[in-house]
């Protein structure tokens, strides 16, 4: 690998485990947008409890890493610690790492092979 590669690496995975201490526990984009929807269809401003207890359950797709934690690395009252949040945005970093590397060498490999004919 290069070493630009590696240098870039290990600073997004730097960045990653700080970083990630400072994500906020609020709803991001798309969940705000369905707490509101939730809060208007039913007339008040208890959206959000709405919305998990009609939705409790129904999930399409379970989340490895909900709301950027890893949910087994929690303290004796179920909350997640930082250790939770470094791990879970290095794991994140890893995987793309790991994808779009596998991707370049695929690419790389095709292009070499229309060269060659």
């Amino acid at each position: 690998m290069e070493r630009y590669m590696i240098k870039g690496l290990l600073l997004a995975l730097v960045m990653a485990c700080v970083i990630s201490l400072f994500a906020s526990s609020s709803p991001d984009g798309l969940e705000r947008v369905m707490i509101n929807i939730f809060a208007q269809g039913h007339g008040d401003e208890h959206g959000e409890e709405k919305m998990e207890e009609l939705c409790e359950g129904k999930e399409v797709i379970t989340a490895p890493m909900p709301d950027y934690v890893i949910p087994q690395i929690a303290d004796n009252e179920g909350n997640p610690t930082m250790l939770s949040a470094s791990l879970a945005g290095l794991f994140g970093v890893l995987l793309v790492f790991g994808l779009i590397t596998a991707v370049g060498k695929t690419l790389k490999k095709e292009v070499k092979n229309v060269r060659d004919k």
